[in-house]
């Protein structure tokens, strides 16, 4: 197989942001900007979201009955107004209000709450884009426990927005989320260790949290994987053990991996 091929599908670690798609943040079917039909191992083009994930403690109630709870201080009902307000479930669709909401559950320390707020500056949804505030909140949300925070910092971290560009330190935050077992965090430290000709490098550690976030099931690291195993990068080639994994990508919904086995000799897949 051509070597271009090795070069282009590495080069999906390092798409600028610039995502056209607005993923819903509260759809139990997104649990992650990153799709099942997108590279999965979230470049740093892509962040995650964990709103969907929050606690659900009234289900099936009226906005009225959240905002009357959260004018009560209850952080969770706060929270849930921001989701309902930012899909237009039962009420007008409106993310500036969403945004309010989630800050409101924010400050009262909902850490949930001050990711999505993080996220909609990151994105510039609901609010003015904003860099450094993204960085605020997904800090604050980061070492509240929120691991999704946590790599988004860290790829703040990475690109310098709204930080000083600091690669320690996004790997120290990237192992936060790979320590929750966070798929897209193990491959982005995974895809520093590999390619960083600094202090970081460490060829050994970055194939071990590639596998890592394989077994995970990220198709983008199986993919990669998968790659490094085809065309003997950092270890010993073994054309049928990466084309096993590359194959795991594609059933992963990664398109380049289908991409990479349609010009795959079927002589070398057995």
């Amino acid at each position: 197989m051509k070597k271009i091929k090795f070069i282009l599908l590495i080069s999906f670690f390092v798409i600028l942001r610039n995502l056209s798609a607005e993923p819903s943040i509260t759809s139990s079917n997104s649990t992650k900007n990153c799709t099942s039909s997108s590279t999965e191992i979230c470049p740093l083009s892509s962040e995650v979201q964990s709103i969907e994930n929050s606690a659900r403690i009234y289900e099936n109630q009226s906005s009225e009955f959240y905002e009357h709870k959260c004018n009560e201080s209850d952080v969770k009902a706060c929270n849930e107004l921001g989701n309902l307000y930012f899909d237009g479930i039962g009420v007008k669709q409106d993310k500036t209000i969403a945004a309010n909401f989630y800050k409101k559950a924010c400050d009262y320390g909902y850490m949930d709450s001050c990711s999505s707020l993080g996220w909609m500056f990151l994105r510039g949804i609901g609010v003015e884009q904003d860099f450094t505030q993204a960085a605020k909140f997904d800090m604050k949300a980061c070492y509240g426990g929120n691991k999704f925070a946590c790599h988004n910092l860290g790829n703040s971290y990475v690109l310098g927005d709204g930080v000083v560009r600091d690669k320690l330190k996004a790997a120290e935050l990237y192992q936060k989320g790979c320590d929750a077992n966070l798929s897209e965090s193990c491959s982005e430290l995974a895809y520093l260790y590999l390619n960083d000709e600094g202090a970081i490098q460490d060829i050994s550690r970055g194939l071990e949290l590639l596998d890592k976030s394989c077994n995970l099931g990220s198709a983008g690291g199986c993919t990669h994987l998968g790659l490094l195993f085809y065309e003997g990068k950092s270890v010993i080639r073994d054309q049928k053990k990466g084309f096993k994994l590359i194959q795991l990508g594609c059933k992963g919904g990664n398109r380049s991996a289908c991409d990479l086995i349609a010009d795959i000799p079927e002589s070398e897949t057995r």
